[in-house]
């Protein structure tokens, strides 16, 4: 505990929401009322503000508001949880608390598993360990976690987190007599489970209870595709409720429900209050976000509890509400009424206050602002990376909201507890809350207000000095409209998606120019985003794509099929480029590979019909399946058979053509007669090596697909086959900009005509 007093001297250390008091804190574990106390565990880092050497910490508590410390109950200690104490549960077992975790083993070549472990407390308030009382079930990978344990008539159940080999995420079933044997029921929830779909590559912290006449299942599934206003952070909190049969080990759900729109909200824990309530507690946090770049770092520690909350279900919801207990930490209370632009600011350090106004503005020290208005709550900070500006939702009618600050946190309870939003955001102490009302101080009604602000005074004819007024007031207070709330209203961003392989290659980087160039004229944003050809991380941006409300997606895709572009075109107008998918109906730009290809390499074949070799890229991708055939259909053209030998296949990037070109070399014991590259990049790195082992001088025949203004300054000759990236690009953007206007561009599929640019003169 040598950093404690180093984390308490920071302003951002909250003064009544559970916190580490030294190192990293994320999951709450085995929340339990025990013997007269709540015990809440907690995995925790001690050492380092790092997700390693996961331990359990422990608090306990007599009223869920004051809690004190407790002997460090887990070390990872043992063979079977060597890697970490993971997170788990706890239960009574006849008047001993036990404790039933994940112990996370990982190897050397890079495989991992999990056991499933018991712990039982000593009457000193130490844990003695019992070690593992169930393996890696089979069908699933090392990821299986997060044992939730409870009994009902007299059998223990416990829900899993798991991913199975396919990787897809679950929810699995074991049952016990005596937490020692366990038997599987089967899968109860997750990818594929009760016609669930795209539900991610890997759940986490499961939690099945029985709330007002129904089963609620809480969950964090990994790789669920965000949508335009929720599941925007890296991993979500979900429920979904149904009939739990505990005879058929069923449980027949319904949809999943973001459990919290703000941006910090992760593995949630509940348990049983004596009086019977359903108590929750979550992790302000959420794993691999911005979180390593927040500023407590910096004083040693890391990430806080939210307040704990009570749970009910009714009409068809799932209702969160402060626990009643936190009534004894209020003070003097006080009450205001009036126009919000004249309240009061009020201290941010410690404060609970509620509002009943439908449009109002509150900026928390200039650090977080939160908007309510006819559309629902917008929610938005900075990014502690870029520093551009995040947005959450949560749409609705606003009726009511009750605001909980500690320092760095902010928790926002919506109706009642309809819904809820928990933020951390990191203030200059001491920090004020201020509230804002636009139509108020400009003196004229929140409609004129909204349309002057969102860009439509023209539209509906405000009066220009009225428009100037808003405008200046709004300058004034720093008020800027969001562009996703403009989009809410008129269901445009004004924002198109590019996603390409590699935006160094110069072929990406002359289409992506033009293609910037048409949207800026037009008025319209152009986000660009990487794959590296690599499939999973297409998702990924595109996923981020259409959380930022693009219009529509421009995309030269790594996949292999175009189901889930299809899919997402049901949402958005999505045109791909530079790749095609066999058969698939999407709209479409390409250049014709195939017939320049033969051309080209028909007339070179003829000069050299012993040895021609092909370097392309990766046989998966269209790019390469075209520009081999036409490379092949060359070599019949002039009568030159093909061997094997001559086919070699890399990646686009230069380092491969570079290694390519410099294995063959080595097999040769000198450079090929005549080569063909299948893109600029390949080419790149054959004339790197071939600058560095001096062979620029050399007769091989040189040609490529793609073409470079550079090329004409080279000392060696090289034929290429010249796309029109500018042209391409036009393309695209008519495709996308008629699609989003709602109108049938013909054609949808379009192959444009590549041009030969010949340098080698014979003789010369």
């Amino acid at each position: 505990m040598k950093g404690q007093p180093r984390t308490q001297a920071d302003s951002h250390y909250p003064q009544w929401h559970p916190a580490p008091v030294t190192g990293l804190m994320n999951d709450p574990n085995g929340f339990i009322w025990f013997a007269g106390r709540y015990h809440l565990f907690y995995q925790w880092n001690p050492l380092a503000c790092e997700h390693r050497f996961k331990c359990w910490g422990h608090w306990s508590s007599a009223d869920l508001v004051h809690w004190q410390h407790e002997p460090l109950a887990l070390m990872p200690d043992e063979e079977y949880d060597r890697n970490g104490c993971y997170s788990g549960s706890a239960v009574d077992n006849h008047g001993v608390l036990t404790l039933c975790y994940t112990g996370n083993v990982k190897f050397d070549d890079g495989s991992r598993t999990a056991w499933q472990c018991l712990a039982v407390e000593q009457p000193d308030g130490t844990f003695t360990k019992l070690g593992p009382v169930l393996a890696l079930p089979e069908g699933y990978t090392g990821h299986v976690r997060d044992p939730k344990v409870w009994q009902h008539d007299g059998e223990w159940y416990m829900v899993l987190g798991a991913q199975d080999v396919q990787k897809r995420g679950k929810v699995l079933l074991f049952k016990s007599a005596d937490l020692h044997a366990w038997t599987s029921c089967g899968e109860i929830a997750g990818h594929g489970v009760n016609g669930l779909t795209e539900a991610g590559y890997m759940w986490e912290c499961p939690d099945l209870f029985a709330l007002d006449g129904t089963h609620v299942l809480i969950c964090c599934p990994q790789g669920l595709p965000r949508e335009p206003h929720r599941y925007l952070n890296t991993y979500p909190a979900t429920w979904m409720s149904g009939a739990f049969d505990y005879a058929s080990a069923a449980f027949d759900h319904g949809e999943l429900h973001e459990l919290d729109a703000g941006f910090e909200f992760y593995a949630p824990q509940t348990t049983l209050a004596e009086d019977g309530r359903r108590i929750l507690i979550g992790w302000m946090g959420v794993p691999n976000g911005e979180e390593m770049l927040q500023p407590t770092r910096a004083y040693g520690w890391m990430h806080q509890m939210t307040c704990p909350r009570e749970l009910r279900y009714r009409d068809g919801r799932l209702w969160q509400t402060p626990a009643r207990e936190l009534a004894a930490l209020r003070e003097d209370e006080q009450r205001w009424q009036g126009r919000a632009s004249e309240a009061p600011e009020l201290d941010a350090t410690r404060l609970e206050f509620e509002l009943g106004a439908s449009q109002v503005n509150v900026d928390f020290a200039g650090a977080l602002r939160l908007t309510v208005d006819e559309q629902g709550l917008r929610l938005e900070r900075a990014s502690l990376k870029t520093g551009e500006t995040l947005t959450r939702f949560w749409l609705g009618d606003v009726r009511h909201l009750r605001v909980l600050c500690d320092c760095s946190s902010v928790e926002i309870f919506i109706n009642h507890g309809e819904g809820v939003m928990s933020s951390r955001y990191f203030p200059d102490h001491p920090a004020r809350v201020r509230f804002e009302d636009i139509a108020e101080l400009a003196g004229v009604s929140k409609a004129t207000a909204s349309l002057v602000l969102n860009g439509r005074s023209k539209e509906l004819r405000v009066a220009e000095d009225t428009r100037e007024r808003v405008l200046a007031i709004a300058k004034e207070h720093h008020y800027q409209p969001s562009i996703h709330a403009r989009s809410l209203r008129d269901n445009r961003s004004h924002t198109i998606g590019l996603v390409v392989p590699e935006i160094t290659n110069y072929g990406f980087a002359v289409f992506s120019h033009e293609l910037e160039t048409l949207c800026r004229e037009a008025g319209v944003q152009l986000l660009i985003s990487c794959s590296d050809e690599n499939p999973g991380q297409e998702t990924v941006v595109v996923n981020n794509m259409v959380a930022r409300q693009v219009d529509g997606l421009i995309v030269a895709s790594s996949m292999l099929n175009d189901a889930d572009y299809l899919k997402l075109s049901e949402q958005l107008p999505v045109v791909l480029f530079d790749r095609h998918m066999n058969d698939s109906a999407l709209p479409l730009v390409i250049t014709d590979s195939i017939s320049p290809t033969a051309a080209l390499v028909a007339d070179i074949a003829r000069q050299h019909p012993n040895e021609f070799y092909f370097l392309g890229g990766q046989p998966r991708l269209s790019p390469t399946r075209d520009r081999l055939d036409g490379f092949k259909q060359g070599l019949r053209e002039a009568g030159v058979e093909l061997r094997p030998e001559w086919i070699i296949h890399g990646n686009y990037h230069p380092s491969s053509g570079y290694e390519m070109f410099a294995e063959l070399c080595a097999r040769l014991g000198r450079p090929p007669k005549a080569l063909f590259t299948a893109a600029c990049g390949l080419l790149e790195g054959v004339l790197r090596y071939m600058g560095q082992h001096n062979l620029l001088q050399s007769d091989i025949r040189l040609a490529s697909f793609d073409d470079h203004y550079l090329y004409d300054s080279l000392t060696i000759p090289v034929d290429t086959i010249r796309q029109d990236n500018r042209q391409l690009a036009w393309h695209c953007f008519d495709l996308i900009g008629k699609l989003i206007e709602g109108e049938t561009p013909q054609p949808l599929q379009r192959k444009l005509d590549a041009t030969l640019q010949r340098r080698y003169k014979s003789g010369v």
